[in-house]
């Protein structure tokens, strides 16, 4: 049974972050159980590489992500507190 060249597959919603289709297609063969060198994008000696590099970048993501929403709820708690006449 042939698989579907990632880069034939359409995202149903758009993104968050701009990023190589190279990482949005290891991204999806990690995410679904499979080694990036079972669609062709890397040799099988590259998946450890490629799957530690792209779970490091997904964790940056996610803490950048936390970061710019801990800054939101603060500012947010400023507005609140300024508004009832606290400081």
């Amino acid at each position: 049974m042939g698989r579907t060249p990632l880069g034939q597959l359409v995202l149903k919603e758009k993104p968050k972050w701009e990023h190589s289709s190279y990482y949005t297609h290891c991204h999806a063969a990690i995410k679904a159980g499979f080694r990036p060198s079972e669609f062709g994008l890397c040799t099988p000696g590259q998946d450890l590489a490629i799957m530690l590099a792209v779970d490091e970048v997904e964790a940056k993501m996610q803490n950048y992500e936390n970061e710019l929403e801990a800054e939101r709820v603060r500012k947010e708690q400023m507005k609140a507190d300024a508004a009832s006449g606290r400081r």
